[in-house]
């Protein structure tokens, strides 16, 4: 057996250089993606939450590891107040500043129902006898330790402290790269990851190398920088206090046995596919250094680059900043480098996509209540920068089998920022996902939070249910029925029904501007008499915009005219573009910016008209979505969910019938929403509305098209003509 000590120089799931790089965010970052998630809060008040689990005993209670040294339960979504576990005694001092010292991992026996058995991952003050030097200040010399406990024999909450038995130590003399995840994987063998060491460049860069020649990531007779796999459940092969699975890559041959996979910098979080569904694969992230964030599926005996490459880059140590253009494509063995499967860049280094400093790896949804959300590796980013916390939230979208590409998930229908330090995830037994974060940069406080990660139930729309294509005819005088129908975890109670409109949507939309003297000048008004009347498309595919622009009564002479944003009604801002003037035209075209059309479907835009008399603005109106209302709702029966895509309607389910009916006037419809011209073409109509609370009052859309039938040869109304800026 080999000896776990070496030379380690420490930094860790954050590092302090990138203090140095831009906190701001740039073109090229993480796209957003489609998937809208709301926070639910489970626990608050904590210090410092970086890890949550589960027991897998049919309990259903959370385990929320605490940096400080506690392990604390909730139960039934709250919070118990006394600690499972507290060895916060057996911890180095923590630093006021910033720390990654402390309990660091929980993993529960597969067991555990019946033996009672947990694991942990922790950090101790090192042994003052050491024959190793501590290389920074005294704040950074400690062990990491991993140990396992037992249950408490009168009390499921509580476990029994003096059960305490160490199976492995290894001594770090810095505070950082301590890595801390622990877990045990389908093959009932538990695993545990360690940093490089820490510093800068796996210590490569100092006179002589402080982690030995090829740095700790590519030497295989060191733990540190590997994920290890061990075996609690046979007799322990000593003198270690564990057995070694006889398939580990290195049994038998040079290379530390306990090695599962290397070439890491700081894996501080992985975690197994093993839920329903799930296929067994171990996803980590690496924490990277200057430049790239990494996620890696894990393969026995791979190697995954560190300090040679970071990323898909080549490393140069000595020129961090700047990725050679070639480097060695193998390990000190022969060994090829495995790439990851994804990365991204930090903010600042000219690099894309950009996300934030450090990655914080989390799990594949497995759970029920957020459909959307099956089979997506679920992660995030710590933070932009140190200063500010502004945690990202991220997940991982398959295209096909091995080819990801990352996401970031809007939090609630207005796309909040997540605004707290992402620490880490957690996974329930019913695998529901957790985020674990806080406003403190170190381990201190109370303002600690774990929030359960869901992607609310969407309704579908279902328009003349049975007849698809929904043919409309433009000169009806009834009513078109859209059924709202409900799916699991959605109903008609979750809908505030006084909100419900309908509108235009697909790839066209169509926006108005009313325009009076009244909005003007910031909401004071102008006490103008003039009016106006703005008929704008947007075509969300291709960003063009056209525009009609009426304008009647106006008193000073006109001088110009604009859009202007980002501005709530009754806000000035500045201009977004000119439009042509002075007076009314029809017809105008042009190509927005991402920017531009953004604003303009947020409601962030307006139209003002300037003047001699009002230079500031003499009227002016914000513009809003062409929608009608519906003349008559009517509450249904619950109905079975169906599933359906745009276009290819679906039964509602064996009773036929919906949760809710909504009927809209046909006439208004084709006369506020529909294109002259438009024959046999497929147009989309979206019901959009809110929530009711507790939900919070969230947006929600569904869609469904109508195909316009054409008016009759012999039909001589003006029901075809030209409407006057509705023909888009």
């Amino acid at each position: 057996m080999k000896n776990h000590n070496s030379k380690t120089r420490g930094l860790g799931f954050l590092f302090m250089t990138i203090l140095l790089l831009s906190a701001s965010y740039s073109l090229g970052e993480i796209p957003k993606g489609d998937i809208v998630i709301k926070l639910e809060t489970v626990a608050t008040g904590l210090t410092a939450p970086i890890y949550a689990t589960n027991a897998g005993d049919g309990s259903g209670r959370l385990f929320i590891v605490e940096q400080s040294g506690q392990i604390r339960i909730v139960e039934n979504d709250v919070l118990l107040p006394t600690p499972f576990l507290d060895i916060s005694d057996k911890l180095p001092a923590l630093n006021a500043f910033f720390d990654e010292r402390g309990l660091l991992g929980l993993a529960f026996h597969p067991d555990y129902a019946t033996n009672g058995r947990f694991f942990i991952r922790y950090s101790v003050p090192r042994d003052g006898d050491s024959s190793e030097p501590c290389f920074g200040t005294s704040r950074g010399c400690h062990s990491e330790v991993l140990a396992e406990y037992s249950v408490s024999a009168g009390n499921p909450n509580l476990s029994d402290p003096t059960s305490e038995i160490i199976l492995f130590t290894i001594e770090e003399p810095q505070f950082n790269h301590d890595a801390g995840n622990v877990a045990f994987g389908p093959d009932g063998f538990l695993y545990f990851t360690l940093g490089d060491g820490g510093g800068a460049h796996d210590g490569l860069a100092d006179s002589p190398p402080s982690h030995g020649p090829t740095g700790n990531g590519q030497n295989i007779e060191t733990a540190l920088g590997s994920i290890l796999r061990i075996d609690v459940d046979n007799p322990p092969q000593a003198p270690l206090a564990y057995a070694i699975p006889a398939d580990n890559p290195f049994v038998g041959k040079a290379g530390l046995d306990e090695i599962y996979a290397y070439g890491m910098r700081n894996p501080y979080r992985f975690s197994f596919d093993d839920g329903p569904g799930g296929d067994g694969r171990l996803f980590l992230a690496d924490v990277g250094q200057n430049l790239f964030e990494e996620i890696n599926i894990v393969e026995k005996g791979g190697n995954y680059g560190w300090v040679i490459r970071e990323g898909f880059h080549c490393f140069d140590p000595l020129n961090p900043f700047s990725p050679p253009l070639s480097c060695p494509g193998t390990g000190p063995l022969g060994e090829p480098l495995l790439d990851p499967i994804v990365e991204y860049a930090h903010p600042g280094s000219g690099f894309s996509p950009v996300g934030g400093i450090t990655i914080v790896g989390g799990f594949v949804y497995r759970g029920s209540r957020s459909p959307s959300l099956v089979g997506k590796y679920i992660f995030g980013d710590f933070s932009g920068q140190f200063s500010v916390p502004s945690g990202r939230l991220y997940y991982l979208e398959e295209s096909a089998p091995g080819d990801f590409e990352i996401r970031e998930f809007q939090i609630g229908a207005d796309d909040n920022p997540y605004g707290l330090f992402l620490k880490g995830f957690g996974e329930g037994e019913d695998g529901e996902i957790y985020a674990c974060g806080s406003i403190a940069l170190a381990p201190f406080g109370e303002s600690g939070v774990v929030e359960r990660i869901v992607a609310p139930a969407q309704p579908f729309l279902d328009i003349k249910p049975g007849s698809c294509p929904n043919p409309l005819n433009r000169r009806s005088q009834g009513v078109l029925p859209v059924a709202l129908v409900g799916v699991e975890g959605f109903d008609i109670a979750d809908i505030d029904v006084s909100s419900l409109t309908l509108s235009r949507g697909g790839p066209v939309l169509l926006l108005t501007a009313s325009l009076d003297g009244e909005q003007a000048n910031a909401g004071a008004g102008t006490g103008s008499s003039a009016t106006g009347q703005a008929f704008i498309t947007v075509n969300i595919e291709t960003n063009e915009l056209i525009m009609d622009l009426n304008i009647e009564g106006l008193l000073g002479d006109q001088t110009a005219q604009h859009f202007h944003g980002p501005a709530i009604a009754g806000v000035n801002a500045g201009v977004l573009f000119a439009i042509p003037g002075p007076g009314s035209f029809e017809d105008f075209s042009m190509i927005l910016t991402d920017v531009q059309k953004q604003v303009i479907l947020d409601g962030l835009a307006y139209v003002n008209v300037h003047t001699t008399r009002d230079p500031a603005g003499e009227i002016r109106g914000q513009i809003l979505p062409v929608t009608v209302t519906p003349i008559r709702i009517e509450a249904e029966d619950v109905a079975t969910p169906f599933s359906g895509d745009l276009c290819d309607c679906a039964e509602t389910g064996p009773d036929g019938i919906a949760d809710l009916v909504l009927k809209f006037d046909t006439q208004d419809i084709v006369s506020k929403l529909l294109q002259d011209g438009s024959f046999d073409e497929f147009i989309v109509l979206t019901v959009k509305g809110n929530l009711t609370e507790p939900e919070g009052g969230d947006a929600f859309s569904a869609s469904d098209c109508v195909r316009i039938v054409p008016p009759r040869k012999n039909d001589h109304s003006n029901n075809g003509n030209r409407n006057k800026g509705r023909r888009r």
